[in-house]
């Protein structure tokens, strides 16, 4: 059966029940940072799956003090990592790259960048998840967010979810 994930980024205070909707029927629900309001994180909890949160660097410190900087947690024999800056590989931090030296995992999840970005990558083959971005603020031209099914040290499924134009007013 597994578990099912939701996974979003870069809400920047913005939340909408087509996001909810696409949430609601997850166990676990990832959100890698840059939420901008308590409203997003209340929404999320709302749902009652368990909500886990870091904040990104335009977050305040209302959000700072709800949300890490980063979550380290293991879920269906995988471990996870969740920070909202990771850079990509030979780019990543070097306080990340130290750390993964130090605690290997196997799931990388990030925001930032507006990019939706699914891939192995190396250290160690680890998957490489960014959402996109679910808000109205940023570069990004389509709002996205990943459901997927974690079952046996693995996601079974993982699936990209178009919620439409970054503009809210788009033609």
């Amino acid at each position: 059966m597994g578990i099912r994930v939701g996974i979003l980024s870069d809400t920047h205070g913005h939340i909408d029940e087509g996001i909810l909707r696409h949430l609601s029927e997850c166990d676990e629900i990832w959100h890698a940072g840059d939420i901008d309001s308590p409203v997003v994180l209340d929404a999320l909890e709302g749902l009652g799956g368990t909500v886990r949160a870091v904040h990104g660097n335009v977050d305040g410190p209302e959000i700072r003090s709800l949300a890490p900087p980063y979550q380290a947690f293991t879920v269906e024999g995988l471990r996870i990592f969740i920070t909202h800056i990771a850079g990509y590989g030979d780019r990543m931090p070097a306080e990340l790259l130290s750390y993964y030296q130090e605690h290997p995992f196997d799931v990388l999840v990030c925001g930032h960048t507006h990019v939706l970005k699914v891939q192995r990558m190396t250290p160690g083959s680890v998957l490489y998840i960014n959402p996109g971005a679910c808000g109205f603020f940023g570069p990004h031209r389509v709002r996205t967010l990943l459901v997927g099914t974690l079952e046996n040290r693995r996601f079974t499924e993982l699936s990209a979810i178009e919620l439409g134009p970054r503009t809210p007013h788009a033609d």
